[in-house]
């Protein structure tokens, strides 16, 4: 009875290893984006850009199937240099993220500096 319980022991521990195994192979790989920004350029983007206004979100981390991101607003003047600056949420982005529709830019560091689109 203990040799047949320590082998179905065995054989579940070993179906787990495989299974964590497969999926570890097949998840895909997420790109290092750490510190990187983005916005999203569609139709509404040019208008917001004549408002004096961006939206973007920078990524902070990953895990396994997600990055953690933080969207901000920036404001501009007319020659395009920053006047405010506001973290507006933290939030995440499925590994699917692919930059579809998404334009990496530099991130902003200071109030008073050029936004590098």
């Amino acid at each position: 009875m203990f040799k047949s319980v320590l082998s179905y022991l065995q054989i579940s521990a070993l179906g787990m290893f495989g299974i964590l195994l497969f999926a570890y192979l097949m998840l895909p790989s997420l790109e290092n984006l750490k510190g990187k920004c983005f916005y999203y350029s569609s139709q509404g983007f040019s208008r917001e850009l004549k408002q004096g206004r961006l939206f973007f979100f920078k990524v902070d981390s990953n895990d396994i199937l997600r990055y953690h991101v933080d969207y901000y607003e920036i404001n501009f003047s007319k020659d395009k240099l920053i006047t405010k600056l506001t973290k507006k949420k933290s939030g995440t982005l499925s590994y699917l993220f692919q930059r579809q529709g998404h334009e990496e830019f530099q991130c902003p560091r200071e109030l008073g500096e050029e936004i590098k689109l």
